[in-house]
């Protein structure tokens, strides 16, 4: 039952920042304590426990794509490591041209049912 509630945790953890992302009013930012709040609310779940799944999430998403491996939420997207190559880049102070190292990034490719949910609520405006 334990391992249901947290996946239930998980999905509306998710949910919510979709919805959030894409409200109408305000910025559309939410913080780690609004979203804490939100599922509190609405699993039942006490906030100990809830701040332990949000915790342990974030932890496994940022330590895989540490490691250059990809992770993909289903329903949600993929995030990967891309590597970008050196260029040369102008320095907007000085407008001197530099050299811009090489480095790794984190890209986001969201799902297709993701991107119709937002196409979705975008034409109800």
């Amino acid at each position: 039952m334990e391992v249901i509630l947290y996946r239930k945790v998980f999905a509306l953890f998710v949910l919510y920042f979709v919805i959030c992302y894409y409200k109408a009013e305000g910025d559309g930012k939410v913080n780690k304590n609004e979203v804490l709040e939100y599922l509190v609310k609405e699993t039942g779940v006490n906030r100990n426990d809830t701040e332990k799944v949000y915790t342990a999430i974030f932890d496994l998403i940022k330590n895989q794509l540490a490691k250059g491996e990809n992770i993909n939420i289903f329903g949600l997207g993929t995030f990967r490591i891309g590597d970008r190559k050196a260029r040369k880049g102008i320095k907007p102070s000085t407008g001197e041209i530099i050299e811009i190292a090489p480095r790794r990034a984190v890209t986001f490719k969201p799902s297709p049912s993701l991107k119709k949910l937002v196409n979705d609520k975008t034409s109800e405006k």
